[in-house]
């Protein structure tokens, strides 16, 4: 009886019937080998707790056979009329056909008949895409209007900034002049050694 298992285009019933017959003859052997009441009655409930757990692991559906169990069967007849339920609510679902192609749907706008490549949402703006986008500014064109990082005005970048370009020429032309000697402390030099010269011809 253990191996005993349900055909792949075997339904429920002429399942469940083959295991009835088992158990069947099952328990007229036990009524003609047993002698003792006690012992048949044991061996009885012994062979209808085999039917049953065969018959659940035995189901060709696996998702039937894991329904049938989680509903806890306590008979083999209560098991049988599970499986039948369940096996009318799975023969009612509608079967996916492997060789038909599923429409296509675009991940972008969820829109079936093209593919997110082929998108008009995605396309709508090419130049968009290829024109504006600046890698050496660091700019996303996507994401709006330019914007300066330095005065944090539109229009601009921070490379196209002229606030920054004045103060960047103010700073040169400061450093240039602190560098270069004034002619005042210059001509105070001069006058400086002339008076020490004058000292050292006297």
């Amino acid at each position: 009886m253990t191996s005993c298992r349900q055909f792949s285009n075997e339904d429920v019933t002429k399942y469940s019937l083959r295991i009835e017959s088992i158990l069947t003859r099952m328990q007229a052997e036990s009524h003609y080998t047993c002698k003792d009441d006690k012992e048949i009655v044991g061996r009885i409930a012994s062979n209808e707790e085999l039917a049953l757990k065969t018959f659940i692991l035995g189901l060709h559906n696996s998702s039937i056979s894991t329904v049938v169990r989680c509903r806890n069967p306590k008979s083999l007849d209560e098991a049988v009329q599970y499986a039948i339920e369940e096996e009318k609510l799975y023969n009612s679902r509608p079967k996916a056909n492997p060789y038909s192609k599923s429409p296509k749907q675009c991940s972008l706008c969820h829109k079936t008949g093209h593919t997110s490549s082929e998108c008009f949402s995605r396309n709508k703006k090419p130049q968009q895409f290829h024109n504006s986008y600046n890698v050496t500014n660091n700019q996303n064109s996507l994401s709006g209007p330019k914007k300066c990082h330095y005065c944090k005005n539109l229009g601009h970048t921070i490379q196209e900034c002229r606030k920054l370009q004045y103060r960047i020429r103010q700073n040169s032309n400061t450093q240039g002049q602190a560098n270069a000697p004034s002619p005042s402390s210059k001509s105070a030099h001069v006058k400086f050694c002339d008076v020490q010269n004058d000292n050292l011809n006297q």
